[in-house]
């Protein structure tokens, strides 16, 4: 596998990727708009979609904790209130 040299802290690692070629001069055009290469913009989707899959993830988990959560029965709640 080749590896970029850059530092211990941002050592990179190449990957390859085969795109249809209406894919490929959709990103080119995306990439050019962008002002960056190929890569560049690939790394930036990926880190994107990468984090928002992190936050969906925790958003889930909230959610599921929150309606694990112990609450108190409708029959002993209505009890209490005498109704």
């Amino acid at each position: 596998m080749a590896v970029t040299q850059r530092g211990s802290e941002r050592r990179m690692a190449g990957v390859h990727v085969s795109f249809d070629p209406e894919v490929l001069a959709k990103l080119d055009l995306a990439a050019e708009r962008a002002g960056m290469s190929r890569s560049a913009l690939l790394r930036q989707v990926v880190e994107e979609w990468m984090e928002r899959e992190a936050e969906e993830r925790w958003v889930a988990e909230k959610a599921a904790e929150a309606l694990a959560e112990e609450r108190m029965p409708w029959a002993e709640t209505r009890a209490d209130l005498g109704l």
